[in-house]
């Protein structure tokens, strides 16, 4: 119950920030690496607005890809155009699968899409429209699942406001290809008076601090600012002062942050 509280508190804070949204950050679950270019089949390509850029993963039986999308201020989306699969007219040198199913989850609705095989696009209304600051795009069932590739060419979406998600964001990938991998929600954990405790580390080098106490008469802490990554630390801009902390990631273990300062202190695990 306080899980289901907080996420309308947290919701109400991103509706009451603007009219205006842009994309923080966005996640997948897999993609296919090649070893020529490790951004060929990158989840970002689905929405560079470019049918020759592919998102690709090598389907498991029974698994679920998603991608996760992460705004900063609520966007409410209507509309949503996939472009399935391949198109052999534009993906010559490709053989792949495609969808069939996928969900498109908000913070308080689902919507599934079913999508005919061999069409390479649709366009659906979502009934009802997703109201949310955090999108998952799910795909739940695909065809030709003996194939070694599943691939989507394009995912647009619409609605409030517009351009919900920049068609030069998988050039960000490129750019920052170190700072990439730490894209997304680093969660701090309860402590002691903490209900929740996130650092959200967003693509175009901004980061949302947010703290929540138990005690609703004591007030949280909500703060956006700029960060940069070094080597081994995370640097925050805060008011006119930095907040260095200690990034631990290993092939072995989940990427962590140890911040010492008081105003930030945690340990943080990347959860996105």
């Amino acid at each position: 119950m306080k899980k289901v509280f907080y996420s309308i508190l947290i919701f109400l804070f991103f509706l009451q920030a603007g009219e205006s949204a842009q994309l923080y950050y966005m996640y997948s679950t897999d993609y296919k690496k090649d070893e020529s270019d490790n951004y060929k089949f990158h989840y970002s390509n689905v929405f560079d607005n470019d049918e020759k850029t592919l998102w690709c993963f090598e389907h498991s039986p029974g698994g679920r890809e998603e991608i996760i999308l992460y705004f900063p201020k609520a966007v409410e989306i209507k509309k949503m155009t996939i472009k399935n699969g391949i198109n052999p007219k534009i993906n010559k040198d490709i053989t792949a699968g495609g969808i069939k199913e996928m969900e498109i989850v908000g913070e308080f609705s689902r919507n599934t899409v079913y999508i005919d095989e061999g069409l390479l696009s649709k366009t659906v209304a979502l009934s009802p429209p997703v109201a949310t600051n955090r999108l998952v795009i799910s795909v739940s069932d695909v065809y030709n699942k003996d194939s070694d590739l599943i691939c989507i060419r394009d995912i647009q979406l619409s609605g409030s406001p517009d351009n919900l998600i920049s068609a030069s964001s998988n050039k960000l990938y490129r750019q920052k290809e170190k700072e990439s991998g730490l894209w997304g929600k680093w969660q701090g954990g309860t402590s002691e008076g903490a209900y929740e405790k996130f650092i959200f580390l967003g693509m175009e080098g901004n980061y949302l601090f947010i703290y929540s106490p138990f005690d609703p008469d004591l007030k949280g802490i909500k703060y956006n600012g700029t960060y940069k990554v070094t080597d081994s630390e995370l640097i925050l801009n805060y008011k006119n002062e930095q907040i260095k902390g200690r990034l631990e990631v290993t092939e072995s273990a989940k990427p962590r942050l140890i911040i010492e300062d008081d105003r930030f202190k945690g340990t943080y695990y990347f959860e996105p």
